[in-house]
């Protein structure tokens, strides 16, 4: 076979292989040996065509690898649920309620009614002892009007506690009218008390809504007018025994 025939059957896709064999001499022309044996075995072993990649032939189809196997995906990890904070508005505990205050000063309240004016809150020293929670009433007139000053009754008191007197810095010779009213009346008459003198008052409010507290100065002598006059209610107090 010649060389174009060659070159047309490996254009064909022919095998290489197959390709050799055939333009190798004739098995005839070597089949007497020097030993006489048989025909010449061929150098090159035929090879196997690879199937064609199309049914018109052509190119050796290239083998793909085999593909590897699906990964399994493992599934997402669930976190352990947390513990969680208690809902205070449903949770079984119960808040104790606060306790009331067993006892409140009169200086530490706001008035609801009164002339505010005349008073002063804090420490003032009355028959020689010192009350450091009081109400004082100062008074500049002679004879004045009447001082006035109204408190609710906090819910839970059951008495009203105060020493009532003038201060020791007030002049001599001068007097004041005291008087308490429990839901606008009177509880008593009232009294008048002078400088150095002094009375302890325990009054029960159970059930009152309000508290009224009064002072008047009745007597001032004209060389007086000037000094100071304070009216005092000493840790003037609601306490709940």
């Amino acid at each position: 076979m010649d060389l174009k025939v060659g070159l047309v059957l490996l254009v064909l896709g022919v095998p290489f292989a197959l390709l050799t064999n055939l333009l190798s001499p004739d098995d005839s022309q070597g089949a007497a040996g020097p030993q006489g044996g048989g025909a010449k075995p061929s150098a090159v072993a035929p090879l196997s065509p690879a199937p064609s990649a199309s049914s018109g032939g052509g190119a050796y189809a290239t083998t793909r690898p085999p593909e590897p196997p699906p990964v399994e995906t493992a599934a997402p990890a669930t976190a352990a649920p947390r513990d969680r904070t208690p809902d205070p508005l449903t949770s079984d505990k119960r808040t104790e309620p606060a306790a009331r205050p067993r006892l409140q000063y009169l200086s530490a309240l706001e008035p609801i009614g009164g002339l505010g004016n005349w008073k002063r809150t804090g420490s003032v020293d009355m028959g020689g002892r010192t009350y450091g929670n009081s109400i004082v009433f100062a008074s500049s007139q002679s004879p004045s009007k009447r001082m006035t000053l109204t408190y609710n009754v906090p819910v839970g008191m059951q008495h009203f506690k105060v020493a009532a007197g003038l201060d020791d810095r007030s002049p001599d010779g001068n007097a004041v009218f005291f008087q308490i009213d429990r839901d606008g009346t009177p509880v008593d008459s009232g009294f008048t008390l002078r400088v150095g003198e002094e009375r302890s008052i325990d009054l029960p409010v159970a059930g009152a809504r309000r508290l009224t507290i009064e002072a008047e100065v009745t007597l001032r002598p004209f060389e007086t007018t000037n000094a100071p006059l304070r009216t005092v209610w000493g840790d003037a107090r609601f306490t709940v025994d």
